[in-house]
């Protein structure tokens, strides 16, 4: 079950956590079995005309890295893909494009989460109630170095991981984040600040003590792309999703009921691909999908538990 971190002064996190307190997470006896849960990160939208941004986490445990590890590396030397990074806009390469339903498949050896949020872009902060983060405020004087956009992203990211890591883990356990390497973790500094950032925040959430927390880049790969084929997992899940919910908001706006809205038009097979995997939910690794909004008065911040259907390659999406 899902260890609930619901308290006063969390606001929409609150009903993101009672979502998950109903969710199937058949994958949390793996998680807990595992001495190391390891995160990887990635995220999309933030480039002019999107309507939304997409955060999306993989959680998953060194019990099931061994199945993954022989399946990725026998995929890459059957298909003879050599170095190149699997990643959503890098699809429009003919032969990674053919990689890509064994790959998905590859990532089902994984025991965990895949957990994509998307944010509509309207919402200047998460963390206040009208307007953008002020990095000149005397609470946030340390950070008015970075750029404020990249601030709050800087934010979100972290109390997502935490948040996650918060509900899904258990004491004594080791954590290995390591995120996509963007304006959040540009180089060195960047990555001990976040780090940084990251324990302060992270202490706020858990109510058990781990072992020890470590965070990098996908610059940490050994060589073998291990790190990199992790992190291509939720880059594949956002880059599709921000597709979807765009399209989706082309056409009108992402579906307000529970009734199954048919796949918007245009999608591209790519997207097809990875959305129906998403949809598919019997696999060791969930997939979990969230749309972050703004009630219409403005008043305060709602969370809706996206379900994506995929029936003979054509997509739905109904919200909870």
């Amino acid at each position: 079950m899902w260890s609930s971190i619901a308290r006063p002064g969390f606001g929409f996190m609150n009903t993101l956590d009672g979502l998950l307190a109903c969710a199937p997470l058949d994958c949390l006896e793996d998680l807990h079995a595992s001495p190391t849960l390891i995160v990887t990160s990635d995220y999309s939208g933030h480039q002019k005309g999107s309507v939304f941004e997409i955060y999306a986490l993989l959680v998953t445990g060194s019990q099931s890295w061994d199945a993954w590890e022989s399946a990725r590396l026998e995929l890459r030397r059957a298909f003879k893909i050599g170095r190149r990074r699997i990643s959503f806009k890098g699809l429009n390469d003919a032969r990674k494009r053919h990689v890509l339903p064994c790959f998905l498949n590859a990532a089902d050896h994984l025991s965990g989460v895949c957990v994509a949020l998307a944010v509509q872009r309207n919402i200047q902060s998460l963390f206040r109630k009208e307007g953008a983060l002020d990095l000149n405020s005397p609470e946030l004087s340390q950070y008015a170095h970075y750029n404020p956009s990249v601030f709050e992203r800087l934010l979100r990211v972290v109390h997502f991981v935490s948040f996650f890591l918060a509900g899904l883990s258990r004491p004594g356990q080791d954590v290995l984040w390591f995120t996509d390497q963007d304006a959040i973790a540009a180089n060195d500094r960047g990555v001990v600040k976040l780090t940084e950032i990251w324990a302060n925040v992270f202490g706020h959430y858990l109510q058990h003590d781990l072992r020890h927390i470590k965070c990098g880049t996908t610059r940490c790969d050994n060589g073998t792309l291990q790190i990199e084929d992790l992190a291509s997992v939720p880059d594949l899940a956002a880059g599709a999703l921000g597709e979807l919910l765009n399209r989706y908001a082309t056409a009108g706006g992402t579906p307000g009921s529970r009734l199954v809205a048919p796949a918007p038009a245009g999608l591209s097979r790519k997207s097809t691909e990875i959305c129906t995997w998403l949809a598919y939910g019997g696999a060791r690794l969930n997939r979990l999908v969230f749309l972050i909004e703004q009630k219409p008065d403005g008043s305060s911040l709602r969370v809706k538990d996206l379900r994506l259907h995929a029936v003979d390659m054509m997509h739905g999406l109904t919200t909870v």
